[in-house]
């Protein structure tokens, strides 16, 4: 790869790390990030997830906003430990 190819590589990952705090700031995530919000292992994400508020951007990939997410957590139920 020339220096052409390495700078272009360069340029495009600084780019999705600017997105990727961007969708941060703004407080949109993914399943991933939004389990770990939750502090859900996946699988107990898997098992919550269609009660929660979610944006289709695709037939099967959603993404979750961080207000909505925290307006659930304080609807649901105190349940004693």
């Amino acid at each position: 790869m020339g220096l052409d190819g390495v700078l272009e590589a360069a340029i495009r990952e600084r780019i999705e790390d600017l997105f990727e705090e961007a969708e941060r700031a703004r407080g949109i995530m993914g399943p991933e990030r939004a389990a770990e919000f939750l502090d859900m292992t996946p699988n107990e994400f898997k098992k919550v997830a269609p009660k929660l508020p979610r944006h289709a951007v695709s037939p099967r990939r959603f993404l979750y906003l961080a207000d909505e997410l925290r307006e659930w957590v304080r609807r649901q139920p105190e349940r004693p430990e």
